[in-house]
Order: C-alpha cells, then structure tokens, then sequence
C-alpha cells in the first residue's frame, strides 16, 4: 500500500497551513505551533511526516525553520523527513545527527554533488534523498535554476549513489496523476530509484489507483492542503472528537 505522509509547512519557524475545525473550532493559534501538529498528526496515526521548509525552497532565510526542525525529533516517535534546499554539508549533518531521518535537497546536486555522495557514505542512501518540480517532460530544481530531462536526471542522481527522489507534481496536473506515472514508465524501477510523489490529490480513489505503481517503486506520496481541508472523510471523525475535546476544555 502506498504510504501517505502528512507535510507540515514551515514559514518563520511557524507552520503555514491551517486545519479547519469542525463547528467554528478555531486551529489557527494551535497549528502556528508546528509541535502542536507533529503531535495531532501522529495521535491521527501518521507513520512518517514531512516537513517542508518554506522559506529555504523559495530562497529567503530560513534559519527560524531551522532552529525549529532540530527539536522536533525529540516530541514525536516517528520518522521526520526535511525538505530544503540547503547546500552546506555542515548543516545537513547537524540535521542528521539530531534525529531527522531523511533529509530532501535539490540545487546541490549541481553546485556540488560530491556533498550528497559524501552524505550518503556517512550516513547511509536512504537518509539523503534529492526534490524537483515536475512540469512537462522537465525535472527542475526547486529554484528553479537547473532545468534536466529526466534520463539525464537519473544519469546524475545515480553518480552519487542517491536511491530516492522526491517529484513535487503541479496541482494542474494532479487529476492525470495515473496518466502521468504511466508516461514516465519504468525507468525509476529499472534504476533501482524510489520515488516520493509530492501531490495534493484530494481523493481517497486516486490513493487507491496509485498502490499500484508500488510495484514501479512510487512507493509514497506527500499530501498537505487537503489534509488541513479534511478532505478525506476520516478526518471528519477525527475535527468532530476534536471539537468536543475543544468545548469540554
């Protein structure tokens, strides 16, 4: 089954997304305290969550995010992956060696991938792992600066022995996911390479059609804004206990 992680946005050390409570509940106060969500997330039986540093993938400082993702291990007893596009091997070992499991980069793959392959001797290939857009038939960093097709793509995350890649796909194409996964064909099984789908999809059926490209090695999607717009109808259980926990306080 395709695992599904929930994304927490980080933008000045707060999260950007907010859940909408049932009955007029008011999230806004509790989720800018991204370990208020860590927390709830994880009582909502999250396996893995992702957090996405907002900041960092949009070229502004990002150090409040920073000084906020290092503590977050140490409040939940699950896996926390961190996106960002940090090109310091300094930073993305003091990541590392402070309980995030697995962390996404993106430009350092061409300003200096030896980074990467040097990450992944220390720290083993399944905790560093690349991020790009996808739009089009062009893989591209998430500045935006390098542009790849995708076998050239493969050509150069195989050079430093990195095993997983996360594709974060455009909300216009989001209802031709299936198509879009069919087109791109083997290749990522074929190289041995795990892909992370990064898609809001909005629909309990598409999950479905998408367990079966596991097989092909998609073996996980990251979902954010649907999940704060409880778009799933388990989620309706979930704001309906929580708004009567709100009134009993």
């Amino acid at each position: 089954m395709i695992l599904v992680i929930p994304k927490i946005e980080l933008r000045g050390g707060e999260s950007n997304l907010v859940i909408c409570g049932e009955n007029d509940v008011n999230f806004n106060s509790f989720c800018k305290d991204p370990v208020n969500l860590l927390q709830l997330m994880r009582k909502e039986n999250a396996k893995t969550l992702h957090i996405s540093d907002y900041d960092s993938l949009n070229g502004q400082d990002h150090l409040l995010n920073l000084n906020s993702v290092l503590y977050f291990q140490d409040c939940i007893d699950i896996p926390i992956e961190y996106e960002s596009n940090i090109i310091s091997y300094e930073i993305a070992k003091l990541l590392l060696d402070n309980g995030i499991y697995r962390i996404f980069v993106s430009d350092v793959l061409f300003i200096d991938a030896q980074i990467i392959g040097n990450l992944i001797t220390q720290y083993r290939s399944s905790r560093i792992a690349v991020s790009f857009n996808y739009d089009g038939n062009q893989f591209t960093s998430v500045s935006g600066n390098f542009h790849r097709q995708l076998d050239e793509l493969l050509e150069s995350i195989l050079a430093v022995n990195c095993c997983r890649i996360l594709i974060k796909i455009d909300d216009n194409d989001k209802d031709n996911i299936t198509q879009l996964l069919d087109k791109l064909g083997h290749k990522f099984r074929d190289k041995k390479i795990h892909v992370t789908i990064g898609c809001d999809v909005d629909s309990f059926q598409i999950l479905i059609d998408l367990d079966k490209y596991v097989n092909n090695y998609f073996d996980s999607i990251i979902i954010g804004k649907p999940l704060y717009e409880n778009k799933f109808s388990c989620q309706k259980i979930w704001r309906k206990i929580e708004a009567k926990l709100e009134n009993l306080n």
